[in-house]
């Protein structure tokens, strides 16, 4: 069960006040660490970015390969969150304005997400790791 976890996460948050990823506690692997600008750190073999925008992420679906980063860059003016279902392997991403943070993904499968301002129907993304 321990490989379910497998997974790292790098936060960068230019402009933020403090480190506002939010973690749940105790999952390992799990260490976010918190910059003043930079890009993300670490990672796997490739990536994507998707970009948080006003209402949208764009693209709202992406494909990588298990051990692919893929990061979110807020560039919209307004707050916007990247969030995934409860009981998942991966961790809420919090509400942001600006910043960038990346995910390696570390688990095969399909992983929806939504932002919690505009609601699931209105703003959702998709991640699929093959």
């Amino acid at each position: 069960m321990r490989s379910i976890w497998m997974f790292s996460m790098v936060v960068v948050a230019a402009g933020l006040a403090g480190c506002q990823a939010e973690v749940p506690a105790g999952l390992p692997g799990c260490t976010p660490s918190c910059t003043s600008g930079g890009g993300p750190t670490g990672g796997g073999g490739g990536g994507t970015t998707v970009q948080v925008r006003d209402n949208y992420y764009s693209p709202s679906t992406v494909t990588v390969q298990l051990g692919d980063t893929v990061t979110w860059n807020w560039v919209g003016s307004g707050q916007h969150s990247v969030t995934f279902p409860p009981g998942g392997w991966l961790p809420d991403l919090g509400v942001h304005v600006t910043g960038t943070i990346s995910l390696i993904m570390g688990q095969s499968g399909t992983y929806s997400y939504y932002c919690t301002i505009q609601g699931s129907s209105k703003m959702s993304g998709t991640v699929t790791v093959q």
